[in-house]
C-alpha cells in the first residue's frame, strides 16, 4: 500500500491490512523497518482505538535497521 502522504495513520492502515487481508493466518508477522518517526507501535494507538490497536501490536515483532552516519 503507497499513499503519498507517508504519515503515521497511512502506515498503521497499511499494517492492519497487511495481518488481517494477507496474511489472517500468521501468529507473528516479523517487519524490517528503517527508523522513520511513523514506523513506531504507537502509530496504531494513533490510528485505531486502543482495544484495536494492541491488538496489532501484539501481532508485530519490528526490527529497526541500524542508522548509518
Amino acid at each position: 500500500m503507497a499513499t503519498n502522504t507517508r504519515a503515521r495513520i497511512d502506515w498503521a492502515e497499511a499494517m492492519r491490512e497487511l495481518l488481517d487481508e494477507i496474511h489472517p493466518e500468521a501468529e507473528k508477522i516479523v517487519v524490517v523497518l528503517d527508523n522513520l518517526n511513523t514506523h513506531t507501535p504507537a502509530s496504531f494507538y494513533l490510528a485505531f482505538e486502543p482495544e484495536e490497536a494492541r491488538r496489532l501490536v501484539n501481532h508485530f515483532e519490528f526490527n529497526f535497521t541500524r542508522t548509518t552516519t
